[in-house]
């Protein structure tokens, strides 16, 4: 669901700032995409074909934005998810002894910290959204 709204906020963003923001972390998701499909084939695990409920509404949201609204939520909804990618991953990352999960949480963690702080330069993070651990 990242990479699609990602793709969608580089051509539909109001402000250039977000719709590069969007070109880029769509970049960095498809590449990410690639290695998690290897890393599953490779573990011969099944990946979802579809985003989640939860997912499906947020990107519905999404496509009924405009302008400045569009780019709030895109950034906001990005970073929430991000957050969890982030918890996701660096929990695989810790608790692992497979090489394999290990290299690419790793280079997850990397990506997502990157894209995390591309969100956080566009200004439109909402820190009452952020969850206080």
């Amino acid at each position: 669901w990242q990479l699609s709204a990602a793709q969608e906020a580089g051509q539909r963003a109001g402000s250039p700032q977000v719709k590069s923001v969007g070109r880029q972390l769509a970049a960095q998701r498809a590449d990410l995409e690639d290695r998690v499909r290897t890393v599953a084939a490779g573990l011969r695990v099944a990946l979802p074909g579809r985003p989640d409920a939860e997912q499906r509404a947020w990107l519905t949201e999404l496509s009924s934005a405009r302008g400045k609204e569009y780019d709030e939520l895109f950034v906001n909804r990005i970073r929430a998810g991000q957050s969890e990618t982030l918890a996701l991953a660096a929990q695989a990352r810790a608790s692992t002894g497979n090489t394999l999960i290990r290299g690419f949480a790793q280079r997850a963690v990397e990506t997502v910290m990157e894209q995390m702080t591309l969100l956080e330069r566009t200004g439109l993070v909402d820190d009452s959204t952020l969850s206080a651990q």
